[in-house]
């Protein structure tokens, strides 16, 4: 019963640190978010040790444990709902950046890029040697 309990305050702990990671995820903090997801897969971790743990137990069942497994899978749910809200926003983060980094790319190719106006007269001089 102890081992379900654990899991599911990870579970919480989880949940806080999801919602945190899409506030991050908004105000484009990346380095914040890399120490987020760190923490998180810690978390998921010690969630693993527990889930083999409690496969390698006799654990009969009963109303409470059936109730803190309920609440551990609408745990998961919410987790699982704020993290596809996350993707959507990093994998529309990520094309912004990537139109954006092709239009440099053009520019560059084509030398349709902004040049400071001293810069676009031509320096030294130029010599026909054909005439």
């Amino acid at each position: 019963m102890e081992l379900f309990n654990e899991k599911l305050s990870l579970m919480k702990e989880i949940y806080i640190l999801t919602e945190s990671l899409q506030t991050v995820a908004l105000n484009e903090n990346y380095e914040e978010l890399d120490v987020l997801l760190e923490k998180r897969q810690n978390f998921m971790n010690q969630i693993d040790d527990i889930d083999k743990r409690i496969e390698s137990g006799n654990y009969s069942s009963n109303n409470n444990k059936d109730y803190i497994k309920k609440e551990i899978q609408e745990q998961l749910a919410k987790i699982m709902e704020v993290d596809s809200k996350i993707k959507l926003l990093l994998s529309k983060k990520e094309r912004e950046f990537r139109r954006k980094f092709s239009e440099i790319d053009v520019k560059i190719k084509t030398g349709n890029y902004d040049m400071i106006e001293s810069e676009k007269k031509p320096k030294g001089y130029y010599l026909n040697t054909k005439s």
